[in-house]
């Protein structure tokens, strides 16, 4: 069975010291048909050059996060669309698991748990969702 191409947007701008840790975490994923976006919005820092080094498509914006990811989402080639930002971290069944739930269920939007990493104490910290959405963990 073909899987569908997953499309993850990244936002960023001067995300040096969260992006590699997420990008990591993409890579580890046991879902192999993903394409990651980063669209940035001038970054000074090491921001493209560490996008670039996971081979990363770039796309720079003058727009900030909102505009970031529509214009990620415009040049998405996806059936699905992951909007994750710079500091987040995937679990590693993350994307397939959430592709199974949305196919199984034919639902139309997930939202997924999060996990955020926070440079400044080195250890990712978890959110819970909100009480009233459904979400996977």
């Amino acid at each position: 069975m073909n899987q569908p191409l997953v499309s993850i947007i990244i936002p960023t701008y001067n995300s040096a010291s969260t992006l590699a840790r997420t990008l990591e975490s993409v890579k580890k994923q046991t879902y192999s048909n993903i394409e990651v976006s980063i669209v940035d919005s001038h970054s000074t820092d090491e921001t493209k050059i560490i996008a670039q080094r996971y081979g990363t498509a770039v796309y720079e914006t003058n727009w900030k996060l909102l505009g970031a990811r529509k214009m990620g989402a415009e040049k998405a080639r996806g059936e699905y669309v992951l909007l994750l930002d710079s500091d987040q971290i995937l679990k590693s069944d993350a994307i397939a698991r959430a592709v199974e739930k949305i196919e199984k269920e034919n639902l139309d939007m997930l939202f997924l748990g999060e996990r955020s990493y926070n440079p400044f104490r080195n250890t990712p910290s978890c959110l819970a969702p909100l009480p009233s959405l459904s979400c996977l963990e």
